[in-house]
């Protein structure tokens, strides 16, 4: 990777997805469920998380992982696999600088979780700061006070 090529922030956001379930024959198991990853429940996803990870200095991105939920993520599974996320990319020798997000009511329960102002380093030398989109924090105090 070129000089400072390996500098990054870390992008996670949900969108709603289509309710729809097929058998994996490969697999021998019943896909478009609730999965996360280490989990599964019964009950059918209607919603997907994904994390992306782009480079800051040098232009680049890659989409590093997802979950399938129902409705919302809880906001302690939702820490962990940002956690997770972060732990994985810096072991692979990225620096992971930024997490970036909307400020929707679970993302700012992970961030309550860590128990860290938004421009808090997550852990020791890696993430400097924690971004929210600016929109997303006026219609998420706006949900707050009605």
């Amino acid at each position: 990777m070129p000089r400072n090529g390996n500098v990054c922030a870390v992008a996670f956001d949900k969108m709603g997805i289509k309710t729809e379930m097929w058998y994996n024959v490969e697999e021998d198991n019943v896909e478009g469920l609730e999965d996360y990853g280490n989990e599964r429940s019964a009950t059918a996803a209607d919603h997907a998380l994904e994390f992306m990870v782009r480079g800051i200095l040098k232009l680049w991105k890659q989409a590093v992982g997802y979950a399938l939920t129902t409705n919302t993520i809880p906001g302690p599974k939702l820490k962990f696999f940002l956690l997770k996320c972060i732990d994985k990319l810096v072991g692979i020798g990225l620096n992971v600088k930024d997490v970036i997000c909307d400020l929707g009511s679970n993302n700012a329960k992970v961030v309550k979780f860590l128990r860290l102002p938004l421009t808090s380093s997550i852990s020791p030398g890696t993430v400097d700061t924690f971004l929210c989109f600016t929109i997303h924090l006026t219609s998420s105090n706006a949900s707050e006070t009605t």
